[in-house]
């Protein structure tokens, strides 16, 4: 067999290039995966927001009472009052209650903490509130089509598989007062980076 020592540099150079691009492509080949499910997920709730048939605002942020801005995914405009909608892409099986602060991420039998999503969701609601006093505001935490809840999903958390039937009572009554309708108006002036093609009509 050839002595590997008597390989010419441009040996050396071609499999080092080699070896780097494997790596690299073994790199990539995850992260374009989870590109294209997040970029899948998005498109998914949109067309689901969008059935809904009603007016909302998406990726729009609001001022917090603390010279600082609150995001939220989207507002959804209901009879019943205007839903704030936190959108969250945890994959496996997903573990958490209301009344606890950190909930667990299990993946491949490793566990991971993240901050409860229903106080930050209530945290959004109360800074939409402080805007639009006379309107009921409402919250819910939407998970994505890889995530699972073995031991049950929390009140005011859904699954985008049942995210329509959850939110469905909150069309029941199929008339926007004019007091909400007037609230919604004035969120919408004061959302910002929202451009117009983020406000949706069913008008």
């Amino acid at each position: 067999m050839e002595d590997m020592q008597s390989w010419p540099v441009e040996y050396w150079l071609v499999l080092a290039m080699a070896v780097v691009g494997a790596v690299a492509l073994t790199l990539a080949v995850p992260l374009l995966l989870r590109i294209y499910r997040r970029d899948a997920e998005q498109r998914r709730i949109a067309k689901l927001v969008k059935s809904l048939n009603t007016e909302f605002l998406k990726n729009v942020g609001f001022p917090d009472g603390m010279d600082g801005l609150v995001f939220v995914d989207y507002l959804v405009l209901t009879p019943s009052g205007i839903l704030v909608v936190d959108l969250q892409d945890y994959a496996g099986f997903i573990f958490g209650a209301a009344n606890i602060d950190q909930w667990t991420q299990m993946v491949r039998r490793r566990g991971f903490k993240f901050e409860n999503p229903l106080h930050q969701n209530a945290w959004r609601v109360q800074a939409v509130q402080a805007l639009v006093k006379d309107a009921p505001v409402l919250g819910r935490v939407v998970f994505s089509s890889v995530s699972q809840f073995p031991k049950g999903v929390p009140e005011g958390v859904s699954h985008v598989s049942t995210v329509i039937t959850d939110i469905a009572p909150l069309f029941d009554n199929k008339t926007v007062t004019d007091t909400l309708r007037k609230s919604w108006d004035e969120l919408v002036a004061h959302g910002v980076a929202a451009s117009a093609s983020d406000v949706k009509s069913s008008k």
